[in-house]
């Protein structure tokens, strides 16, 4: 068994996030969802030893995606490294910008819910939604110039 942690910025909740494991010998590939618990909130179950490549993708959230070539060697490592989604990917294009922006500040106040301009899910579109998006304004999923640590390696 293979089991991890992930938690989304903005959110209480843990729940739904989708990671998928990909074999390059054949094998895979395999989801699983994160469930709403505390500590350890992901697992699978039954995998061949090998390398995988992984991908995580949670609307309105930066994903880690296959062109950053994220990948966990289940030969040696049985634990997926926590991971904290970060917030404000209103159009999930995977780049918070003006764009996101431009979306949140639409629906701003208006008592209308549109579910991309609630970034962080709590029904409501408001001052957390803004400073989510402001606070993480020119960021990116697969910013190849940029150096992060995921899954226990460091990426580019």
């Amino acid at each position: 068994a293979v089991t991890g942690t992930v938690s989304m910025q903005g959110r209480s909740t843990r729940a739904g996030v989708l990671f998928t494991l990909a074999g390059n010998f054949g094998f895979g590939p395999y989801t699983a969802f994160s469930t709403n618990t505390l500590g350890s909130n992901v697992s699978f179950a039954n995998l061949a030893s090998g390398l995988y490549a992984i991908t995580v993708e949670q609307a309105r959230y930066l994903d880690i995606t296959i062109a950053h070539g994220a990948t966990i060697n289940l030969t040696t490592l049985q634990a997926i490294a926590a991971l904290e989604l970060k917030a404000g990917d209103a159009n999930d294009n995977n780049y918070i910008d003006g764009g996101d922006a431009s979306i949140v500040g639409t629906y701003y106040g208006t008592g209308t819910i549109a579910d991309q301009a609630d970034v962080n899910f709590d029904n409501k579109v408001n001052i957390q939604d803004l400073a989510i998006v402001g606070g993480n304004f020119d960021l990116q999923s697969a910013d190849p110039s940029a150096d992060f640590y995921a899954y226990g390696i460091w990426m580019k």
